[in-house]
């Protein structure tokens, strides 16, 4: 009897030494488990959101290059460098990601396939964004994009242009206060309007009219003074 009891008290006290090291495991193991799981899965779930975000800008901007002319394109305040990078980021998914400034776009143009005398050119475009890390600060683990730095990413992608014609197209030239090319000429300056001289007779009612500045057809259409006939 005196065996199976200290058989008894030696197994009890053998499961309650197993649960209390089990206990002890559980703080390292939770640890070990949100450094090395549940930490890289947000990481990983924020750079596929970001990812994907920067990928329709890219495409938006694309797609918007294709039927513009290349000065549009190339524009710093036009659709594809300024506006549609703005609405994107204060508007749909844009706003998700954590940019430390505005995405940078360039614009250029390689030349395509030449077929029956027909040069077609095609439109490149690169989208470049930075976003912000996730833990800024911290001491240990620095230097990991997108965890403890900024991480850079970068789109490109090409297309033909609906027109090839739209890449050579010059700009329209402003009028200019000189009166360079391209602006309409000046309108002549009046001259002082006479005064009528009464005339005896008959051309006394001729010369009461007011005279008018404007095309002379007594000169040929040249401007100036006269009096119209009644």
């Amino acid at each position: 009897m005196r065996n199976n009891r200290q058989i008894n008290r030696q197994r009890k006290r053998g499961s309650r030494l197993n649960a209390g090291s089990q206990m002890a495991e559980l703080g390292p193991g939770l640890l070990l488990l949100l450094t090395s799981a549940f930490f890289p899965l947000i990481l990983l779930s924020n750079l596929a959101v970001t990812y994907g975000a920067g990928y329709t800008l890219n495409n938006l901007q694309l797609r918007e290059a294709t039927v513009s002319k290349a000065y549009e394109a190339q524009n710093p305040s036009g659709n594809v460098i300024k506006n549609i990078p703005s609405t994107w980021r204060n508007s749909g998914i844009g706003k998700y990601c954590s940019l430390t400034g505005d995405p940078a776009t360039t614009v250029s143009y390689k030349d395509g396939l030449n077929a029956n005398g027909v040069q077609d050119k095609i439109v490149v475009i690169t989208t470049t964004m930075q976003t912000q890390p996730m833990l800024s600060g911290m001491p240990f683990a620095a230097g990991i994009p997108g965890l403890t730095s900024p991480s850079t990413f970068v789109f490109q992608s090409e297309a033909v242009m609906e027109n090839p014609d739209d890449v050579i197209a010059q700009a329209p030239s402003s009028p200019s206060p000189g009166g360079g090319p391209g602006s309409p000429a000046p309108m002549p300056t009046p001259p002082p309007q006479p005064q009528p001289q009464p005339q005896p007779g008959p051309a006394q009612s001729a010369s009461s009219a007011a005279p008018v500045y404007g095309p002379n057809p007594w000169m040929g259409g040249a401007y100036g003074w006269y009096y119209p006939a009644n």
